[in-house]
């Protein structure tokens, strides 16, 4: 008499299979991390990167930077956006949505971790200017909308009373904007050494301005230097 052909019942085996595969995806899962970078790529992707390759431990531990849009806009993410562990962003970028009381109980949500570098404000000009008193009424450009420049630029022209017509261009745009002469000045943020600023020549006659450290600013920002071998002498302001 022939045996009854026997069949595996899929939905019996289901818990099973689910079981089997649930393990390694916890744990792969458990010992990764997201670090929101941001769009413009100066400083924060290449200390992503860094960070991704140093501490790289295969499932024990990756970290998998994801590009963000600005430091303003990671906090904001940081908070909202599942998936999403940590986030570079500037003291001066957290301290203004802590003024701001946008974000509910943001202290108590959102730890500071570490201070990674000094990030630099500089504004960049034509040869012709030398402080930023002459850029009153001028086009500036600072970065693009809702990007951390934008916010660091607007602190200070404002601690110093001086009113620009605001420009919202990517710095490669806006340099070139600058070159041209559409624009008088840009303002660019960036870590030692900034790829923004050796890719200017003083000898095309690009200068940048000093910034002298108002009593409003401190607390966001601390003094900096330009050193001889960075080829320009003129103060600016690390956030």
């Amino acid at each position: 008499m022939p045996q009854p052909t026997r069949t595996l019942d899929a939905k019996s085996a289901a818990p099973a299979q689910t079981q089997t595969r649930s393990q390694p995806v916890d744990e792969i899962n458990a010992n990764t991390l997201m670090i929101l970078t941001t769009g413009s790529g100066l400083t924060y992707q290449p200390m992503a990167a860094d960070l991704a390759t140093v501490l790289d431990d295969g499932d024990n531990l990756r970290i998998l930077p994801v590009q963000g849009y600005s430091a303003y806009q990671n906090v904001r993410d940081v908070y909202y956006l599942r998936g999403i562990d940590m986030a570079f962003t500037r003291t001066n970028i957290l301290n203004r949505w802590r003024r701001s009381g946008e974000i509910p109980n943001l202290d108590q949500k959102i730890v500071y971790i570490l201070k990674v570098a000094n990030v630099e404000e500089n504004i960049i000009v034509r040869s012709d200017i030398d402080s930023i008193e002459p850029l009153r009424g001028k086009k500036v450009n600072f970065n693009q909308l809702g990007s951390g420049t934008q916010m660091s630029a607007r602190d200070i022209f404002r601690a110093f009373g001086v009113g620009i017509e605001e420009t919202n261009l990517s710095v490669g745009d806006a340099l070139q904007k600058l070159k041209d002469g559409e624009i008088t000045a840009v303002v660019a943020t960036a870590g030692k050494p900034s790829p923004v600023l050796r890719r200017l020549k003083q000898s095309e006659g690009y200068r940048i301005v000093p910034i002298p450290l108002e009593d409003s600013l401190i607390g966001d920002y601390l003094p900096a230097t330009l050193e001889h071998e960075e080829r320009c002498q003129h103060r600016k302001m690390p956030t």
